[in-house]
């Protein structure tokens, strides 16, 4: 799972299927120190399913975001990715 700083991200799914996994994380503004969690990363996983057709997007910024992943479903998937893809950008892997 990881969650952009600075960068949008979106997918739209052509063929298959998946499960697009979430988790919370709040991140309080610009810093390495306030990616760093001061303790283990404890939200819940959020498991959401997408299929040919669907879109899902995943604003980048500080404060309350989701950190994300998808996880092809039996079939295999095929998808669009794109997003800001601006100069510089930060992730944090929470998981």
């Amino acid at each position: 799972m990881h969650h952009h700083i600075n960068e949008s991200e979106w997918m739209y799914i052509l063929k298959g299927s998946a499960t697009v996994r979430l988790t919370e994380v709040c991140s309080e503004g610009p810093g390495v120190s306030s990616l760093v969690p001061a303790e283990p990363h404890t939200n819940p996983i959020e498991e959401y399913a997408v299929a040919a057709g669907d879109f899902v997007g995943f604003p980048g910024g500080y404060g309350r975001q989701y950190a994300h992943t998808m996880v092809a479903g039996p079939e295999g998937m095929e998808y669009l990715v794109g997003g800001t893809r601006g100069p510089l950008d930060l992730c944090t892997y929470p998981l």
